[in-house]
């Protein structure tokens, strides 16, 4: 009986050691992916905010606007880097961990290979549920309200254009000052010079106005003025009272403006509207932003595989540590990248193709897992027979 409970402690400490020792690990993966993602994402965003500095630099788009574009980048630069990040965790975590004898030291005291390498999986794991929250969810949300706030902020660059005291060119043919602005669309002491006719350019003069947006179409509301048009080198004056000055429609309206297949929900992507002629032309990008959405994680997947295989493959004895096996799996993830964009540029043109973005990543992944097996049953037969060969030599030196 004394066995029996001696032997159910023993089992509970070495469970409970273990748990301790994966989360451990599991704990030092996270902490690295996160810092990873969070250094690429900063990168990515000083990069994009570049971008979108000449809105608000040029073009009047207040900062509130630029911080919203620029945060509705995040979750497609998470999907970007996370799968770079996880591969270099988990490559730097186990480095660090057979330099400093932890993984030798589980060894010795009997955990396989397998149970070594777990803590990788299951963050390889969680790394490609969250990819999938983000393609199917979250990035094709973030990007159609980029693209809302985008046009949004471009239907307002008239507004934010004019600056008062100063003359400003809405377009080469259209000059406006204004002495005063009142609030967000009221205008005081007006002058525009109206060039969009060459032959009768007209000057207008007004006291006070305002700007209107309708459907995408900005529209001058100028009141007690004058205008003046040279029609055939001859000056015609027209005072007013209320006069309407209208430009051309340069924004699409947020109602009839076509979203594109990457702006456009997973269920959408799944049921279109047949009728829809521009649907018609755009079936391929169709399908290519679905399988997109759901071959991008198994990829992900697939990069931490050959990251653990890497690891796998290394000796575990500092001495012989070696970076062989690493730069392979490095040109693994670029070449499995690289199939990935391939296959999705095919299938736009060729969809029966599409089985291949699932079947290659399928067999890489089970290849890696088999291998990561085999290396640690070697691995095991190794410090069995070495552990055999220690044991009998003292007594090969008594018989001596």
């Amino acid at each position: 009986m004394q066995k029996d409970m001696d032997k159910i402690i023993i089992i509970i400490y070495i469970n409970l050691m273990s748990f301790i020792l994966q989360k451990h690990i599991m704990k030092q993966i996270s902490i690295m992916t996160f810092a990873l993602v969070l250094i690429l994402c900063t990168v990515l965003l000083l990069i994009q905010s570049l971008r979108l500095l000449d809105l608000t630099l040029n073009h009047g788009i207040n900062l509130r606007t630029l911080l919203t574009l620029t945060g509705l980048t995040i979750p497609k630069f998470f999907t970007f880097v996370a799968p770079i990040a996880l591969f270099i965790a988990i490559i730097y975590c186990y480095y660090r961990l057979i330099d400093d004898q932890e993984i030798t030291i589980m060894q010795a005291i009997g955990y396989k290979q397998s149970h070594i390498m777990r803590p990788a999986f299951y963050c390889s794991m969680m790394i490609m549920l969250l990819l999938y929250l983000c393609t199917l969810l979250i990035n094709p949300l973030t990007d159609r309200h980029y693209r809302t706030h985008l046009l949004l902020a471009r239907s307002q660059l008239v507004t934010n254009l004019l600056k008062a005291g100063q003359f400003t060119d809405i377009n080469e043919h259209l000059t406006i000052y204004v002495r005063e602005k009142l609030g967000d669309t009221g205008l005081r002491g007006i002058f525009i010079h109206d060039r969009r006719i060459p032959a009768n350019p007209t000057t207008i003069v007004a006291e006070e106005g305002a700007i209107e947006d309708i459907d995408g179409e900005f529209r001058f509301i100028v009141k007690n003025g004058s205008q003046q048009v040279n029609r055939d080198g001859q000056f015609h004056f027209l005072t007013f009272e209320h006069y309407t000055v209208s430009i051309e429609k340069t924004q699409q309206s947020l109602d009839d403006y076509w979203f594109e297949p990457n702006e456009r929900t997973t269920h959408e992507l799944l049921f279109p509207n047949q009728n829809d002629p521009l649907y018609i032309q755009a079936r391929g990008e169709y399908w290519k932003e679905l399988h997109s959405r759901l071959s991008k994680p198994i990829f992900a997947f697939l990069a931490a595989m050959m990251a653990i295989w890497a690891i796998s493959k290394t000796s575990y004895d500092r001495v012989s540590l070696s970076r062989y096996h690493i730069y392979i799996a490095t040109l693994g993830l670029v070449f499995s990248q690289g199939i990935l964009l391939i296959l999705l540029s095919i299938i736009t043109q060729t969809p029966i193709l599409a089985p291949l973005i699932y079947i290659i990543p399928a067999i890489l992944i089970t290849s890696c897992l088999i291998s990561i097996n085999n290396i640690g049953r070697v691995k095991k037969n190794k410090r069995n027979h070495a552990t055999k060969s220690y044991l009998s030599l003292p007594s090969t030196k008594a018989a001596s």
